[in-house]
């Protein structure tokens, strides 16, 4: 007769569980996501960085995703990290009066080819829910998706004003919004949501991961301290990374430097980014005397690194949907000065965690440059609870326990 030790039983135990475990996560259907962006303009902002942590976070966890887009920054990086992606045309994005005509003009040839691609991908990949991130697939791809009882989800990572409260489909979006799942980035987004009867979006904030800044932080410190970074310049830095747009309000800083350069001599400015507006900038600078004062460096992918460099960071905004950069910079455990619109006030408790001010008024911006620059202890108390705030509030754990309810069911 087979005698069996103690350990031996323990190492079949084992051996079925892990049998267990494997029949069981194959019995599990995989999911199959098919992310969709047909943008009006390109870039690589908030909503990319947000889609790529989505992908790198469940793909290869039962999850596969696919990206059908007309987007080159989205299908570039996509490409570069041996993501499946589809360069495909749905038009441009109904957002101007041109392209608002053009859009109902070919919608027919419209439909047949997202009705095509959607087969496709049905038939082909096995895709069962649909992630739309741009208003035109959201419009046209939803009620076609639900017939062919692919489930939709829906991003609102941006202000829904004007884009859609003053579109002439936004009837459309508000019909179709019933037949997919809401995720707002933020209580404004949702609150605008709720100001078009599409009251059942739900709030997922952007998380970021806070050991990745740690380490960064960490590692920035030592090569401060092997290459006397900080002994290398005297100088004040405020700073801001954002694209070069009118609605970021990036005037108003520079008019704010221009209004402490005599108080505070040292001080400069470095504004990491790029867009519509340099030009407008340089000539302001300019304008201003400020050309050894005021820096556009253009765009960076190491922003990090410019982001530790800051004394203080200053996002000017005129219009925030939330503002990851911001949670970043808090993160990355700069003091940050932002103005009191949109999402900021959802990350920024004035004189708790970073201080508020009225949007555009330089004033304001300087005096707040002032107040922590004169009071260092209080640059330590905001650090502190601001770090605290990410990692409570804004945490990578905490966006992907939300998501994985939404994606893994």
């Amino acid at each position: 007769m087979l005698r069996l030790s103690k350990h031996d039983n323990l190492w079949i135990t084992n051996y079925d569980l892990r049998i267990t475990s494997y029949e069981i996560s194959n019995m599990l259907p995989e999911t199959r996501i098919l992310i969709t962006k047909f943008p009006f303009r390109s870039r690589l902002s908030g909503v990319e960085k947000h889609t790529f942590q989505i992908v790198e976070n469940f793909e290869g966890r039962g999850v596969r995703f696919f990206l059908l887009s007309s987007c080159p920054v989205m299908l570039s990086e996509f490409k570069k990290r041996g993501w499946p992606c589809q360069r495909w045309w749905l038009g441009l994005a109904p957002v101007s009066s041109l392209t608002k005509w053009l859009f109902f003009v070919s919608l027919p040839f419209l439909i047949i080819s997202a009705a095509a691609v959607l087969i496709y991908f049905k038939l082909k990949h096995r895709i069962n829910k649909l992630y739309c991130l741009t208003l035109t697939e959201k419009i046209i791809m939803t009620p076609i998706a639900r017939v062919l009882g692919i489930r939709v989800l829906w991003l609102e990572h941006l202000s829904i004003e004007p884009v859609i409260t003053r579109n002439i489909f936004r009837p459309f979006y508000v019909v179709f919004s019933s037949l997919a799942t809401v995720v707002a980035v933020s209580e404004y987004v949702k609150n605008e949501l709720n100001g078009l009867d599409v009251t059942d979006a739900k709030v997922i904030y952007h998380g970021v991961d806070f050991e990745k800044y740690k380490k960064q932080e960490d590692l920035f410190g030592s090569m401060a301290d092997v290459k006397s970074i900080a002994a290398e310049r005297n100088n004040f830095r405020i700073g801001c990374v954002s694209r070069l747009e009118k609605l970021r309000g990036l005037e108003y800083l520079i008019k704010a430097v221009d209004l402490l350069k005599e108080r505070i001599p040292e001080i400069d400015c470095v504004i990491v980014g790029e867009g519509t507006e340099r030009k407008n900038l340089i000539w302001l600078a300019e304008q201003l005397d400020l050309q050894n004062k005021v820096k556009l460096v253009g765009y960076k992918d190491n922003f990090l690194d410019w982001i530790y460099d800051f004394d203080v960071f200053v996002l000017p905004s005129l219009k925030e949907s939330l503002g990851i950069i911001l949670i970043e910079a808090i993160a990355a455990g700069r003091p940050v000065i932002a103005t009191n619109v949109g999402g900021t006030r959802e990350i920024i408790e004035n004189n708790v965690n970073g201080i508020l001010v009225e949007p555009m008024n330089p004033r304001a911006i300087a005096d707040a440059i002032i107040h922590l620059r004169q009071n260092k202890d209080l640059v330590s108390t905001f650090v502190d609870a601001g770090k605290k705030t990410v990692q409570e509030k804004f945490g990578i754990r905490k966006m992907m326990t939300e998501y994985e309810r939404l994606l893994l069911v």
